[in-house]
């Protein structure tokens, strides 16, 4: 495979990494005030008994995945942890967003340092 070959698969697998990570994070509930069933349903657990048929097996390798994101995007400094939110958006709604921590001059530099300290960081925690 070639280098520009390789460059891509990269590229797109941070890709990836970011799209999933965003949507986690918007999936992602606090903790609520209040049970969210009814007293005398509170004794009965959920069932598992479709993982396969229903997804559930594949949403949480993709949460754990995300978690590992998260885990490695929360120890980058600044500014490249805001240039990973941001493309984080931009990849996760098609839309182009800017950053406001993020100085405009330097942007595409310090998007793409980011993106290689994103890389390397999964590379640590062997998921690259």
């Amino acid at each position: 495979m070639t280098n520009d070959g390789m460059q891509s698969l990269i590229s797109e697998q941070i890709d990836h990494w970011l799209g999933s990570w965003h949507q986690w994070c918007s999936s992602v509930r606090g903790a609520r005030g209040y049970p969210g069933t009814a007293a005398g349903c509170s004794m009965y657990r959920a069932s598992r008994q479709h993982d396969d048929s229903n997804g559930a097996l594949d949403h949480a390798a993709d949460s754990a995945e995300s978690q590992a994101v998260d885990s490695v995007i929360s120890r980058i400094t600044q500014p490249h942890n805001a240039a990973l939110h941001m493309e984080a958006r931009c990849i996760a709604t098609a839309r182009v967003w800017r950053s406001a921590r993020v100085d405009q001059a330097d942007a595409e530099r310090i998007v793409r340092e980011a993106r290689e300290m994103l890389w390397m960081g999964m590379e640590r925690e062997g998921l690259a």
